[in-house]
């Protein structure tokens, strides 16, 4: 039996522990932890329309309780970094107990069957505040977010002016925020290398010349600036929670749906949401639309409904006019776009196995915590299928047919702790 299968039908318990990855103080376990107080709210996408890009922080908030063996002051709390780990141990019905077939409950095992177990770090980040309660002087509300705040709220403007004023190319930029990052630090997997890999023309080979940007004397983060490279690659930025600090990492839409056969609440809209079939970005500060007679966008997607992407905000995508010999001006950006994985990306094209779905349902829905299931994920919910008259509607052995509602995980908040509740809301316009 997967473990997925064991936590979801035979749980037994979770359990909670909250480590200090620079060792400057104990692991908080559960007898200082209050009951059901974690929330975590997770998100790659919380606007209307579907937004590439991320780099959303993560959010987590929990109330830590004094004990006789150990208590808590807001200066000792604030500014610490945490790494959340939650065990869930369930029963495998698989694997028999030996040597006897018969046993009795104990602390270690389940009566007739193994314990199997799975470690699932939630969340990596900083203490941002310890609030003393005022109703109970010996509990503290913590919120923490992971390092995607401080990036978001650190100043980044000297040193990309530097990098555009010779011209730069995006591996520089991702380079000055994470690799050479002299006021935030952060750690990284591979995703962008795995991502420049697999485009057919190099993200290196991408000159970025933001002239309009460059006179003007606007400021912005490096969280910004991760966010728009992301976003010009059609991906999500995220931190990926581990035993430290956390990492950078660039997610797509891609992977195994997990379905849900329950549901305690779900709300669908009456419409799906879909790629887009067009794209706006700016050329020398002026608005320029990319739609290509013969390729693109538009051929990978319908485009009975006009769907425009808007990259004209996106500092790193105003370019200079470079002419084509046909008569009229193109843009690396407008080739790229239509030659590379990011035009199906924004299109949301399964068949080039960029995307799980090439729609998604809009819904807010309350399910059981899976903590397998990731912010990007595609997920289906089965719901059962009825008339017009609202009937079900049965098969030939008198069994109600489901039918599956897909989506994203796009933004989500997990709560509890034993009884582990997870709810989406997941945004999306025609």
């Amino acid at each position: 039996m997967s473990f997925q299968n064991g936590i979801i039908n035979n749980l037994i318990e979770n359990k909670i522990e909250i480590f200090f990855p620079d060792g400057d103080a104990q692991t908080i376990t559960e007898e200082n932890i209050a009951s059901e107080s974690l929330t975590l709210k997770q998100s790659i996408c919380d606007s209307e329309a579907l937004t590439f890009g991320g780099c959303i922080a993560s959010e987590l908030s929990i109330k830590l309780i004094n004990t006789n063996e150990r208590s808590f002051s807001t200066a000792e709390l604030v500014g610490k970094w945490i790494s959340v780990k939650i065990t869930q141990f369930y029963a495998d019905p698989d694997v028999p107990v030996y040597p006897s077939g018969t046993i009795y409950p104990s602390d270690e095992l389940y009566p007739g069957k193994s314990t199997g177990s799975k470690e699932f770090y939630i969340f990596s980040g900083f203490i941002k505040s310890a609030a003393v309660s005022k109703t109970d002087k010996n509990e503290f509300s913590v919120t923490a977010y992971d390092v995607l705040a401080k990036l978001n709220e650190t100043d980044a403007t000297d040193e990309l002016f530097a990098l555009l004023k010779g011209g730069a190319y995006p591996g520089q930029v991702y380079a000055m925020c994470i690799d050479n990052n002299t006021k935030v630090t952060v750690a990284r997997d591979d995703s962008y290398a795995v991502l420049k890999a697999r485009e057919p023309i190099s993200l290196e080979s991408y000159n970025i010349t933001n002239e309009q940007w460059r006179s003007s004397k606007d400021k912005i983060s490096y969280g910004k600036i991760l966010k728009n490279l992301c976003e010009m690659l059609g991906v999500f930025g995220v931190i990926v929670p581990n035993s430290g600090k956390g990492f950078f990492s660039m997610k797509t839409l891609t992977g195994n749906s997990e379905t849900y056969a329950f549901y305690e609440n779900l709300y669908t809209e009456e419409y799906e949401s879909t790629g887009y079939t067009d794209y706006k970005f700016t050329v020398t500060g002026n608005e320029k639309t990319g739609k290509t007679a013969g390729g693109g966008l538009s051929d990978l997607v319908d485009t009975s409904v006009e769907k425009v992407y808007d990259f004209s905000p996106n500092i790193l995508i105003s370019l200079p006019y470079v002419p084509d010999g046909q008569g009229r001006y193109n843009t690396f950006f407008d080739d790229w776009m239509n030659r590379t994985n990011v035009g199906a990306r924004i299109a949301m094209n399964a068949e080039k196995g960029v995307c799980a779905l090439t729609t998604y349902q809009p819904l807010s829905a309350t399910l059981d915590g899976r903590l397998w299931v990731n912010v990007g994920s595609p997920i289906e919910i089965l719901v059962n299928k009825t008339t017009v008259d609202g009937d079900y509607v049965l098969d030939e052995n008198g069994n109600i047919i489901k039918e599956p509602v897909k989506t994203y995980v796009l933004s989500r908040t997990l709560s509890g702790i034993q009884a582990l509740t997870d709810t989406l809301e997941i945004k999306g316009v025609r």
